[in-house]
């Protein structure tokens, strides 16, 4: 073959080739990104977060098997997902899950209440959400415990300090008339008896007479502890995160869930898009899933089934990927084509040798 057809010949297949497989990057893209895509259906990667086996790290106890089960005895089960999962104005993502709005019309039972001493003061429900707002409450209702039992002339009130012989004072044991006589003064709570059912409370003996702030900081402290104490092993159920503090009648803490709002954040996906779509379509799993760290996406399988040519429904680049995401400038900004391809300014180049 003739050295100048030769050449002609490597040009076309050269050119044949640029058509047909697209250039890599250079330099290669980042690890987990794909240096050539021809195609979605045919050689688009999986999913980072499904390949790379990333789990959901919220430090929360959640079942969602459970909640979608049709065999429970549960007569509010089971559930169906937009029962706790709404579509965001934008129609793209889901809004944040809420105890409130989600969760308390059938967990109401879980919060229980704040009782410090039953028959005395009145219990107020647990309010969900930061304990420091719990133990502000508590604070109030032991408050007003000690304000009825210093007011008390006698033991109308159960929990008031009364006389004792020889003019000394003490604290009179819980129960109103037909009470055991007072007992000599001590620090802290004198004696306790267990709180109702249901109660997140401790429910102590007498209201002391305190001799100094110290002793009555140490039987606040002894009282916050023990409604704590109950509060913190039923938060635990779902707030596996929480934590018990290490300062005797301080709150403990509990770090809020944390759960990502998106999984493929190089991608955008419209739920509004697939709102025919039964959600169990895509995410089956689900009804598997007993586990928090289940992240429930689908995987590219799944969405093959539409996004394909025998699927039908569009499986170009822009379907899923925006190259010009929108800005949150009212009317123009401020890059110029150099800032964006970071070459050096128009000047620089034409004065360059």
């Amino acid at each position: 073959m003739k050295p100048a057809l030769t050449v002609v010949l490597a040009g076309v297949l050269a050119s044949v080739a640029a058509m047909v497989i697209p250039p890599r990057t250079e330099p290669p893209l980042e690890t987990g990104s794909a240096n050539s895509i021809t195609s979605f259906a045919l050689d688009h990667p999986e999913w980072d977060a499904l390949t790379e086996g990333r789990k959901d790290a919220t430090r929360f106890t959640f079942n969602h098997a459970w909640h979608v089960s049709e065999n429970s005895s549960d007569p509010r089960l089971p559930l169906d997902c937009t029962s706790c999962h709404q579509i965001e104005k934008d129609g793209l993502g889901l809004a944040p899950i809420s105890f409130d709005l989600h969760c308390r019309s059938c967990h109401t039972e879980d919060l229980r209440t704040i009782n410090v001493a039953p028959g005395i003061v009145e219990p107020v429900p647990v309010p969900h959400g930061d304990p420091s707002v719990i133990r502000a409450i508590l604070d109030a209702k032991l408050a007003e415990w000690i304000t009825l039992a210093s007011v008390a002339p006698d033991k109308s009130v159960p929990g008031a300090a009364a006389p004792i012989a020889g003019g000394k004072e003490a604290g009179a044991e819980i129960g109103g008339e037909g009470a055991p006589a007072a007992q000599p003064k001590r620090r802290g709570p004198r004696g306790s008896q267990s709180a109702k059912s249901g109660d997140t409370a401790s429910t102590a003996g007498a209201v002391p007479r305190f001799t100094s702030s110290e002793e009555l900081e140490e039987w606040l402290a002894s009282q916050r502890a023990a409604v704590f104490d109950k509060m913190f092993t039923q938060c635990r159920r779902c707030h596996s995160g929480a934590e018990r503090s290490s300062v005797p009648g301080e709150a403990f803490t509990v770090p809020p869930p944390a759960l990502p709002d998106v999984w493929l954040p190089r991608a955008v996906f419209s739920h509004q898009a697939h709102i025919a779509m039964d959600c169990l379509q895509c995410h089956g799993d689900i009804k598997r899933s007993t586990k928090t760290s289940d992240i429930g996406i689908p995987g590219i399988a799944s969405c093959r089934e539409c996004h394909s040519p025998a699927g039908g429904a569009p499986s170009t680049c822009v379907t899923c990927h925006v190259y010009h995401p929108k800005l949150d400038a009212t009317v123009s900004g401020t890059a110029t084509i150099d800032d964006l391809t970071d070459r050096p300014p128009v000047l620089e180049r034409d004065l360059a040798p």
